[in-house]
């Protein structure tokens, strides 16, 4: 049996594929990441409405989404780095 390899091809492609595989509990209905799905759809001049409605129909590359994703994420990561060492 083989496996088969997943191709990211865009933005929307990579969202679909980290939330299908779990590999990242990062969802526009849960209120608590409200406010980061505002800065990444900011960081990548999406329009008003559902996120990946608006990224299905943007431009956006896998690597703008990524490299937004990560900059909008950076003071959540501080802010789990701090408690960590706290801890």
């Amino acid at each position: 049996m083989s496996e088969v390899t997943k191709v990211v091809r865009t933005a929307a492609d990579l969202h679909r594929y980290l939330i299908d595989n779990k590999n990242f509990d990062f969802n526009p209905d849960h209120e608590r990441d409200g406010a980061l799905y505002l800065e990444l759809k900011k960081a990548l001049g999406l329009p008003e409405g559902k996120f990946l409605a608006a990224l299905d129909g943007s431009d956006v590359t896998a690597e703008q989404y990524l490299r937004a994703l990560m900059e909008i994420s950076q003071p959540l990561s501080k802010m789990y780095q701090e408690i960590y060492r706290y801890c």
